[in-house]
């Protein structure tokens, strides 16, 4: 009956949008070139760092903050036409209980990020860390933090997960606090 009626309705959306995007995604050769890219490398690298804080700032008066992983699973695909145009690379994770919804999903577009910088601040509670991506105009993409162990430390801010700092300090030494991600 109805229940039958809903799955049958969200499978038809699900391949329809499943073939939109499609048509602007660019072939999984082209898409299996991802590993190469300074930046997924370098996220790679930063899998460990525990939950991290993904920031957007929209230049329209929005600010959009999540928590996710740079473990979770990534998959590149890529816009072939518009001002979005370009290489990207969505992190999703984990699946709901329905499977086909991501509790987290950020999308990056990796063609517009030219210069990453390990910089850190003076936070309410203490040094922040942050990876900050920028395009080639000084704009920022995203800037990625670690995030406080909240529930480690009591429901308090200031402390980072176990080894996360020590983590983002290795990559920083290895890297530099600039990196240009394109050569």
């Amino acid at each position: 009956g109805g229940a039958a009626r809903h799955l049958s309705r969200r499978s038809s959306l699900l391949q329809f949008g499943l073939a939109t995007v499609g048509v602007m995604m660019g072939s999984k050769a082209e898409a299996l070139e991802i590993d190469e890219y300074k930046l997924m490398k370098i996220f790679k690298e930063a899998k460990d760092f525990g939950l991290v804080r993904f920031i957007t700032v929209s230049p329209y008066g929005a600010v959009q903050e999540s928590l996710g992983r740079l473990d979770y699973e990534y998959v590149p695909f890529e816009l072939r036409t518009g001002k979005m145009a370009g290489q990207w690379v969505r992190f999703a994770g984990p699946n709901s209980s329905e499977k086909y919804v991501a509790s987290f999903e950020t999308s990056i577009n990796i063609d517009k990020a030219s210069v990453l910088y390990f910089d850190t601040l003076d936070g309410p509670h203490g040094t922040l860390y942050t990876m900050r991506i920028m395009n080639d105009d000084g704009d920022k993409v995203i800037s990625i933090l670690l995030n406080y162990d909240i529930e480690g430390n009591d429901g308090m801010p200031g402390q980072y997960y176990a080894g996360a700092v020590e983590k983002w300090e290795k990559l920083r030494k290895k890297y530099g606090r600039e990196v240009k991600l394109f050569d």
